[in-house]
């Protein structure tokens, strides 16, 4: 490995640890917030909080599975083949609330047009 490749790999490991430490800190205090602000919640707020919940355990999970299938390679030289699919599981996971967000807009607006 050259010197600017290694480089590059170390560059690329710390921002994707911060990426990974911030992300899952926000759902944190998103899942506090909306306790906070919805202290007694209808059906759809109680919906969108466990699926926000879910979604934040399944990170939480995927990102422990990063970090062994790591360490395994790092260590042990084993495939990244099951640290790839741990990959993907994440970031769909840390992106999946955004979705949740378009869907708790789309109902607050459709019952204030009612």
């Amino acid at each position: 490995m050259t010197n600017s490749n290694f480089l590059f790999s170390a560059v690329h490991e710390k921002i994707f640890i911060t990426f990974m430490i911030s992300s899952l800190s926000y759902m944190l205090t998103t899942l506090k917030v909306y306790k906070m602000v919805h202290p007694v919640m209808d059906e759809n707020q109680q919906y969108s909080f466990k699926l926000k919940k879910s979604l934040f355990v399944t990170s939480i999970l995927s990102t422990v599975g990063l970090f062994v299938f790591f360490l395994k390679h790092r260590f042990l030289c084993h495939d990244m083949g099951k640290f790839n699919l741990t990959d993907k599981i994440g970031k769909n996971k840390i992106l999946s609330p955004h979705s949740g967000a378009y869907r708790d807009l789309y109902r607050s607006l459709q019952s204030k047009c009612r």
